[in-house]
């Protein structure tokens, strides 16, 4: 079980990656899961996203994030 200090209702997309990595977002902020450790992603306009409805992601490790009025790509080697 992971504990986050930050309380959510509930989670909003939900991704596996072929890396073994969940991906799993509220409705304005995403985390990454690996193993026991869990990292809030950072460095998104916080206007970029809002309500993300889906998480994806293509043969090259890129994330791609799909919000209420926008797609976000994250390049995950950068």
């Amino acid at each position: 079980v992971l504990k986050r200090a930050k309380t959510v209702v509930h989670g909003n997309a939900l991704h596996v990656d072929a890396q073994g990595a969940v991906w799993w977002s509220d409705a304005a902020r995403v985390w990454r899961i690996t193993g026991d450790a869990a990292e809030e992603i950072a460095g998104f306009d916080a206007g970029e996203l809002v309500n993300i409805a889906s998480i994806t992601g293509d043969a090259n490790g890129v994330m791609w994030f799909g919000a209420e009025k926008s797609v976000v790509r994250y390049d995950v080697r950068t």
